[in-house]
């Protein structure tokens, strides 16, 4: 029986003209789990930031193809534990 093929899919981080480029990329099964991982990214950029936002970020998700899905902006907001 065969597992789910898994696809490389690049998460670049752009805010204004600055791109930080992903080289290395992450086997997934699909753009739900890269979405997944922005989201998990994007919160654990917040917290290394002491909390501050991650407003005007831009995560552009690419497969393996260079075919780039939408681009996702973020704007994250402290919620009370």
């Amino acid at each position: 029986m065969l597992g789910p093929t898994l696809r490389r899919f690049y998460l670049n981080v752009r805010q204004g003209d600055e791109v930080i480029a992903d080289r290395e990329g992450m086997l997934l099964e699909d753009v739900g789990d890269a979405i997944t991982e922005a989201l998990v990214c994007a919160q654990m950029d917040r917290a290394a930031r002491n909390g501050s936002e991650a407003n005007g970020r831009i995560f552009e998700i690419r497969d393996n193809e260079g075919k780039s899905g939408r681009p996702f902006r973020f704007r994250l907001k402290k919620t009370a534990i």
